[in-house]
């Protein structure tokens, strides 16, 4: 099977404040993988594909770790026997270099994680 990702994924459960109005209200999501390029966010509530979003991802204590623009560009709705992940996936559109470098932390310290649980 053919990946079509170009940077690798890793699991996580952050906090994630999402706008679809340019940044006028915000509502709380959580993000549940991440990699430089982009998340999966999970959600019940639909969202259509090509919607524009501006998010701010959050540590677990609430303080602001990324921020960025972003584009919908997939989203999973119906459950299946396959897949009972509801939510949208996010291309970064606009994300500063300093939060890319943000990026590649985190999912070291996610990678050391599982390297010290097996």
């Amino acid at each position: 099977m053919h990946e079509r990702r170009k940077h690798t994924r890793f699991d996580c459960f952050l906090p994630c404040f999402i706008s679809f109005d340019g940044g006028e209200n915000f509502k709380e999501y959580f993000v549940l993988d991440i990699s430089k390029g982009g998340m999966f966010v999970t959600s019940e509530e639909y969202c259509e594909v090509g919607n524009e979003i501006v998010f701010e991802i959050q540590n677990r204590d609430g303080a602001p770790i990324v921020q960025g623009k972003g584009i919908v560009v997939w989203a999973h709705f119906i459950e299946s026997k396959y897949d009972n992940r509801r939510g949208f996936g996010v291309f970064f559109q606009n994300i500063s270099e300093e939060d890319l470098y943000i990026l590649e932390q985190i999912q070291l310290i996610i990678e050391e994680n599982l390297n010290n649980e097996n």
